[in-house]
């Protein structure tokens, strides 16, 4: 005759003094536990902005190089 599901041994049942879940604020084996941060020192005052110096002026604009001139005369530049 086959066993039966209740003639199989049970698994082992946890153990009732031990809570399922960890209690609320509690660490988990390798996580650090969260602690909130203090208020801390106050910031300290950021110092005020150093003025800017006045903007360089430009540099005059370089001239321009004379216009390139064509090696043929216009009259066989036409298209005919």
């Amino acid at each position: 005759m086959p066993e039966s599901r209740l003639d199989r041994p049970k698994p082992a049942a946890a153990s009732p003094h031990e809570p399922f879940q960890p209690a609320f604020g509690t660490a988990r084996p390798g996580i650090p536990p969260r602690s909130r941060p203090g208020p801390g020192p106050p910031p300290a005052p950021s110092p005020p902005p150093a003025p800017l110096p006045p903007p360089a002026p430009l540099p005059p604009p370089a001239p321009l190089p004379p216009p390139a001139l064509s090696r043929r005369p216009c009259s066989e530049s036409r298209l005919d």
